[in-house]
């Protein structure tokens, strides 16, 4: 196993092109290559031009968190300190192209998500071998797992969550490959001596700055960039040829990773780097002085990088994702509160061929990538700094389709510069083995133009709750908060400009119970008790903090992030059943003036509806709860409105309690004494009749949707009515 220079002598001369063609070729790669992975994500863009995706001429977004960060930028969504910057930086952006918000956030990603391919490239430059990054940037920048998350409308972290930590690990590369590199100049005494020091400082600084900016644009990512380093160091620490040398490089990488993620101290622990490849170079001859600098430097990072709580949130991440340790049965709990991470659509597990689809556009290709990427650490094994996002992806499996976006740069880098070297170790001519390495990367672009070129645009809900959304924000005062289902609370921040009682964050445990209970429950009075339960006692929490109230024209964001339901965490499990049951039977005279709040039904939502019933039936005592179901009849049916039978098909019919007619004018519910359980609506602006059980029908979710707003008078002023799609009723 060898790591020389990034130009290695073959056995048969082979003419290579002059540095100012190898330069440009590679420049042309990677300009066609990022032409690619944009138009990939172009595919689907006039489809989006259609008015029910849009609301006033501008796009929907087709990710939930993409509200998140436009209503962090505009400064209506739920402070976060971890996300301020990419707050900022979303501010920028607006500001140096002139779009809105909505355009910017549907635009970004696929001009972005491509910007891999150059860091890639520059890699195949210093490698001379321009051939490979077709196949690298396509793989890495078009492969399935990346694309579906980098989508138009998918504002968020992961248009930039491979470009920023494949940069990082590109200079990783090479930092090393230049500094460890063999046959170089002589060195004098100082193991300092084969890279220039004042280089050296500059490329840890440059990094750092690179590692920190991943982790402001992402706070997630500081485990990926952990592992990334850990990996480089103990490279490092193997190719180095002396004690001196591994001093160096062990205390250059730990400032890198302070920088990332204690600025002051990676400055701190860059100035002590600065002393040893300077004034006390010849003191690194000494044993002891190449252990002392290796102790200080692993103390600084264990310390000034926190390790142990990194590693401990690591674990409890692993353990929620993996559903070892699911959120609602924390040790020592009596309450068994819901958890909202099986409903979650990343979070379910994959087959190992479903990952390596995804990872490396076809199972083949991941496979065949993966040995080349193997072949390529044999020849040059500082490419093992890689080795993190083969882990990722392969801990899909387990952890979920999201992390299928890091497997493309492995594929990549096997299919490119692996696959490159191999054909040259084979004894091909240079022109041959570059037509097949392009083949192979137009192989990869046209099975991913197969894949794609049928995807449809899919936002996270219709233009008539983004338009109600809009309006709430003239029918509601500052400080009101808006229930929606979870999914919603990011763009209810945004357009609505209110606060939301649930979001993409909080959506767990007292959040998930309280929001869930209140659309499931057949008693308008006890939804209307849980939100006026929940508060009042963040109100009262708040008050207890002896803090001023927030100002009444502004989101009163710090009464409303006050812990939901904290007294019941004091009480059993059987009289928290029965104050909650009480809440349906009996009117509770609330002590304070509470903020408005508003609840929204739509019939966005009853896609939704057996996760929004399983979790709002929830026994906290046996943890688990029953869901409502419901199905899309399709094909030929046939309903006696006046006998109140469904049939469908030949053989199948079933007797229907009750059926609600959705109409323009809407018409008297019908109902019958067949005791099945089963009830039916009919859509007539859609064609579209659903079959629902009885746990379904009754549930406020339908009810305050569909059925006579008058039902519910004394718990709920109707205040907003877009009937069928949106209603929006406001707590008496």
């Amino acid at each position: 196993m060898t790591d020389g220079p990034a130009t290695e002598i073959p056995s048969e001369p082979v003419p290579h092109p002059s540095p100012r063609t190898l330069l440009l070729l590679t420049i042309l790669a990677a300009i066609l290559t990022f032409a690619v992975c944009l138009n990939l994500r172009l595919l689907e863009a006039p489809a989006w031009n259609h008015a029910s995706l849009q609301v006033h001429g501008e796009p929907l977004m087709a990710t939930h968190d993409a509200y998140y960060f436009l209503a962090g930028a505009q400064e209506t969504g739920r402070p976060h300190p971890e996300h301020e910057a990419f707050f900022g930086v979303t501010r920028l952006f607006q500001v140096v192209t002139g779009l809105s918000l909505n355009q910017l956030g549907f635009w970004a990603p696929v001009f972005l998500a491509p910007l891999v391919v150059f860091p890639l490239a520059l890699l195949a430059w210093r490698e001379r071998m321009p051939e490979a990054v077709l196949p690298m940037g396509i793989l890495a920048g078009g492969t399935l797992g990346f694309f579906v998350r980098t989508r138009l409308g998918y504002y968020d972290h992961d248009m930039l969550s491979l470009f920023l930590p494949v940069l990082l690990a590109t200079g990783l590369v090479i930092l090393l490959d230049n500094w460890l590199r063999p046959g170089g100049p002589a060195r004098d005494s100082d193991p300092g001596k084969m890279l220039a020091p004042g280089l050296i400082l500059t490329a840890c600084l440059a990094l750092g700055g690179v590692g920190f900016g991943y982790l402001s644009f992402y706070a997630s990512g500081r485990p990926f960039l952990t592992a990334m380093l850990a990996v480089a160091a103990f490279v490092g620490l193997v190719l180095a040829r002396s004690g001196g040398e591994r001093g160096l490089v062990l205390t250059g990488i730990g400032a890198i990773y302070l920088l990332a993620v204690n600025w002051w101290g990676g400055v701190a622990l860059l100035g002590l780097l600065a002393l040893a490849l300077g004034p006390f170079s010849a003191w690194l001859r000494l044993p002891r002085a190449v252990w002392g600098l290796a102790g200080i430097t692993l103390l600084g990072v264990l310390v000034g990088g926190d390790l142990g709580g990194l590693v401990a949130d690591v674990l409890r991440q692993l353990g929620k994702y993996a559903g070892f340790a699911p959120e609602g049965a924390q040790a020592g709990q009596e309450l068994i509160w819901p958890s909202v991470m099986q409903s979650v659509r990343e979070a379910r597990l994959l087959s190992p061929f479903f990952m390596a689809e995804r990872s490396g556009v076809t199972w083949w290709l991941f496979a065949v990538g993966v040995v080349g990427y193997g072949y390529l650490c044999w020849r040059r094994p500082l490419y093992l700094i890689f080795l993190p996002f083969l882990a990722l992806s392969l801990g899909a499996i387990k952890l979920g389709a999201r992390f299928t976006m890091y497997g493309g740069v492995l594929a990549g880098l096997g299919l490119g510069l692996g696959l490159t070297m191999l054909l040259d170790r084979l004894g091909l001519r240079r022109r041959v083995g570059a037509v097949i390495v392009t083949m192979v990367g137009l192989v990869a672009g046209l099975l991913l133009w197969v894949q794609v070129e049928s995807f449809q645009p899919r936002p996270i809900f219709s233009t008539s709750y983004a338009m109600a959304l809009q309006e709430l924000r003239e029918l509601t005062p500052p400080d009101a908060r808006i229930w929606t289902w979870w999914d919603y609370g990011y763009a209810t921040q945004y357009y609505a400009q209110r606060a939301s009682f649930g979001d993409g964050a909080l959506n767990s445990e007292t959040y998930l119970y309280a929001m869930a209970l209140v659309h499931a429950t057949h008693s308008s009075q006890q939804a209307a008790q849980m939100i006026k339960l929940v508060t009042a006692g963040q109100v009262k929490q708040w008050a207890a903090s002896e803090r001023p109230l927030p100002d009444p024209d502004q989101i009163p964001w710090p009464l409303y992030l006050q812990s939901p339901l904290r007294d019941f965490r004091n009480l059993g499990p059987d009289e928290v059943h029965d104050i909650v049951g009480a809440l349906a039977m009996e009117r509770v005279a609330w002590p304070v003036k509470l903020p408005d709040q508003y609840f929204l039904v739509a019939w966005d939502n009853l896609g939704l509806s057996p996760w929004i019933t399983t979790f709002g039936n929830w026994d906290l005592r046996e943890g688990q709860g029953q869901g409502g179901r419901m199905q899309r009849m399709a094909g030929e049916i046939s309903v006696d409105v006046e006998n109140g039978t469904l049939q469908w098909g030949e053989q199948n019919a079933v007797q229907l309690d009750g059926i609600l007619h959705v109409a323009p004018e809407p018409l008297p519910e019908r109902t019958y004494a067949s005791q099945s359980g089963w009830y039916g609506v009919y859509n007539d602006f859609l064609g579209q009749f659903l079959l629902m059980d009885h746990r379904l029908f009754h549930s406020m979710l339908v009810r305050m949707l569909l059925a006579d707003p008058t039902e519910f008078a004394a718990d709920f002023e109707l205040v907003l009515d877009n009937y069928p799609w949106v209603r929006v009723y406001r707590v008496r």
